[in-house]
């Protein structure tokens, strides 16, 4: 038996096995069970996401002898035939090779035939928008008033060139790219149905690279196959897609975080010898930077697609640079990486913003060098949580933790430790805000200044999920009270200070202000 690559082997047959557009499949099936079918359809979206696919299930559905039902039996000759390709009541036109007036002629002609098998004649018409304007208008015509036994499926990627007068006459269905978690476990199973073993790492590459399309996925697995054999792994991948090495990216990472200049020029010249792309070198550099600036702010590693091996770079970047150092070093990189697209000295200009970044020093931003500047104590400042570890033995009302049992102390350094290993994000997020007071029933913070960490607690589950993890380690219903900084205290006084001196506005009792 001919060998049958696998985008053709694993096509679905029904709509239960269409990955990755739920919306498209539950409609369609409700529109066959109701009986409420259009005479028209136009599929977009991206190349490999089914949408010709879609259309030979619903062309089946629609012909089905058991039918017209939410989906076909795939046992009935009209089933079979069309699975193969051969029915007469099912025409695949390609709109970029049948794109002329005569072609469509000869469609409104074909039209006019009843079904030779089944209920239904559908014309599927791929790439649609590659009609020229007349093969349009004459299409036009038979939409208008179409034969009842005729139903059209129109596919394209580029929606926004198929003239208004035809998508009025359309039922459209918007596919999406597939999502990467849900292209993962298919090719996973694909491969373990074939008898194919592959590293996870190896299947996140594949589906980096295939941008959402599952016909691109199947082709580059089928490929893999071929080049390396039923084993596949992480390296070969990378080999064969010609990516740059993770390792090399993570260790890039690595010296920028942990101030090693030496360790930038050793993977960039590994990275030049090898022949990669130094722009999408430093690009992934970038990616690694923005995923650990995210991370650090609340996101989710599912939410990002972060594999376990970037997930623990993330860590140890994380582990180095503050949220506030990450921003404005990723802020400096997009920079940069504009001057990168304009030089032939490409080597020399990375090794030298890469060192830049690696031995920068502490960055700081405007609002803290001024403060620096502008002091004129010689006290170092204590960061957040050495200051907040160092309030744990005092009883202040506001200013400090309320002394425990020392037997089983339980404060917030305490909490924020207790959530490292459940809840790495949010300890994360919640370490660089400041504690004013932890009384009996009542926790109350101080947003830090960085722009994105400030606005974590304005989420109400944000602070619903707090709420309870107090209650967990604590024992006991805490209140989560979120005060204004002062400098945004002062800066909002100051405004309304302005207001009332200009306009002579007035405060009235409900706390709004009044202009005259």
């Amino acid at each position: 038996m001919a060998y049958q690559v696998l985008a053709r082997k694993w096509r679905p047959q029904v709509f239960e096995e269409v990955i990755g557009q739920p919306f498209v499949v539950k409609t369609l099936q409700n529109a066959l069970s109701s009986g409420r079918l259009g005479q028209a359809y136009l599929f977009c979206g991206p190349r490999g996401v089914g949408k010709t696919t879609v259309a030979r299930i619903l062309a089946k559905a629609l012909n089905c002898r058991i039918g017209p039902g939410p989906n076909p039996c795939n046992i009935c000759s009209s089933c079979k035939e069309i699975t193969a390709g051969i029915s007469p009541d099912v025409q695949e036109i390609d709109g970029a090779s049948n794109r002329g007036i005569e072609e469509i002629r000869n469609l409104r002609e074909n039209v006019k035939y009843l079904p030779t098998l089944g209920k239904k004649r559908v014309f599927i018409i791929d790439e649609v928008h590659m009609l020229t304007i007349h093969a349009f208008n004459a299409l036009l015509k038979t939409l208008e008033e179409p034969p009842s036994h005729v139903v059209f499926i129109f596919a394209t990627t580029e929606p926004h060139k198929v003239p208004a007068t035809i998508l009025s006459r359309c039922q459209r269905f918007d596919f999406r790219r597939i999502p990467p978690e849900e292209m993962a476990r298919h090719l996973l199973r694909v491969a373990q149905k074939e008898g194919i073993q592959i590293e996870d790492a190896a299947i996140e590459l594949i589906v980096k690279r295939s941008e959402g399309s599952m016909r691109d996925a199947q082709s580059l697995l089928d490929q893999l196959i071929t080049f390396v054999g039923p084993k596949v792994t992480h390296e070969e991948v990378e080999e064969l897609l010609g990516e740059i090495e993770s390792a090399l990216v993570s260790e890039a990472c690595i010296a920028i975080a942990e101030r090693n200049p030496k360790g930038i020029f050793e993977t960039v010249k590994i990275a030049y010898e090898k022949g990669y792309d130094l722009k999408e070198f430093y690009k992934a550099i970038m990616e690694i930077f923005k995923d650990a600036l995210y991370y650090l702010s609340g996101a989710e590693a599912k939410d990002l697609g972060i594999p376990p091996w970037k997930e623990d770079l993330i860590l140890r970047i994380t582990r180095s640079l503050s949220p506030e150092i990450l921003s404005i070093l990723l802020g400096l990189m997009l920079k940069h990486f504009e001057l990168l697209r304009y030089t032939d000295e490409i080597r020399i200009l990375l090794e030298v913003i890469l060192v830049r970044l690696s031995i920068g020093g502490e960055l700081l931003p405007l609002g803290k060098l001024l403060d620096a500047l502008s002091t004129r104590s010689d006290t170092p400042t204590l960061p957040i949580s050495e200051r907040v570890a160092g309030q744990a033995h005092v009883g202040s009302e506001e200013g400090g933790l309320p002394q425990r049992d020392t037997k089983a102390p339980k404060d917030w350094e305490g909490f924020l430790e207790s959530l490292k290993k459940k809840k790495p994000m949010v300890s994360r997020s919640l370490s660089h805000w400041e504690i004013v007071s932890l009384k009996e029933d009542e926790l109350v913070l101080v947003p830090p200044e960085h722009p994105v960490l400030k606005d974590y607690l304005k989420d109400p589950q944000k602070i619903s999920e707090l709420s309870q993890l107090l209650k967990e380690y604590f024992g006991k219903e805490i209140r989560v009270t979120v005060r204004e900084r002062k400098e945004d205290l002062a800066e909002r006084r100051s405004a309304i200070s302005e207001l009332i001196k200009r306009f002579g506005a007035q405060i009235v009792p409900n706390g709004t202000i009044q202009m005259d």
